[in-house]
Parts: structure tokens; sequence; C-alpha cells
């Protein structure tokens, strides 16, 4: 089999490229010159791009960082999980107030901005912190 050239290019099971090594249609997009995959749109400005949700079923794992540092899955329960097995730190970054929550109306914590924080146990405030000069 031959070494096509990235403007030869095609995939079997229907997906074709161009001439211009770019495929037609936006269900999934080639663009080989400049190395990018897209899906749902047909122009891409990253290396893999999705216009939509992605779904993974249960036990699969997303991995992020050169060693997979973070990884976040749903093991299939209702616990859900993000796991961070770096030495370093996990930041969760919010411009307004950051709620840790069990379903969606009780609270676990609340961190106000430059406010209070605020700890509960089911769904009772148990402890207040502020901070004061």
């Amino acid at each position: 089999m031959a070494v096509a050239s990235k403007r030869d290019f095609s995939i079997s099971y229907g997906l074709q490229t161009d001439k211009t090594g770019s495929s037609t249609g936006n269900t999934l997009f080639v663009d080989q010159v400049n190395d990018r995959v897209a899906v749902g749109l047909n122009n891409p400005s990253e290396k893999f791009e999705v216009s939509g949700n992605i779904k993974l079923s249960d036990d699969n794992i997303l991995k992020f960082g050169t060693n997979n540092n973070l990884q976040i899955y749903y093991d299939g329960t209702l616990d859900k999980t993000i796991i961070d097995d770096s030495s370093d730190e996990l930041k969760i970054q919010s411009d307004g107030n950051i709620s840790f929550t069990k379903g969606t109306t009780e609270n676990l914590a609340v961190f106000e901005v430059d406010g209070a924080v605020k700890l509960y146990y089911d769904g009772i405030e148990i402890a207040q912190g502020t901070f004061s000069d």
C-alpha cells in the first residue's frame, strides 16, 4: 500500500477529503494541511474541536496532561469522581461564589467571594468563618 501525501488522502467508511486537504461536510472534518480534526463544524482552530456534547460510557476516563495528572471519570454508580494524582494542587477558579452541593439543592460548603466560608451538615449550616483586619 502506498503512503498518501497530505493532499491525496481518503479514509474508508465514506469519509473523503478533497484535493485541498479538507473533508467535505462538517460531521467529521479533517484539516490535513493544519493537522486538525473537528466534529460538528468545519473550521477547527485547535488540534481537536467538537461542536456539541461529548458522551463517554461508564468506566471511561478523560486524562489531561503529559503524565495524565488530572483524570475525570464516572464509574457507573452515583459516585462521580475527580482524581488528581499529581503532586501539585487542584485549583477551581471562579469569579463568583463556589458551592459544593449534594444533588441540586443541599449545600455542603459555600465559599463566598471576599466573604464567608460556610460548612453544612445535612443541609444545615454548622460553621461559618470570615476574616477581618
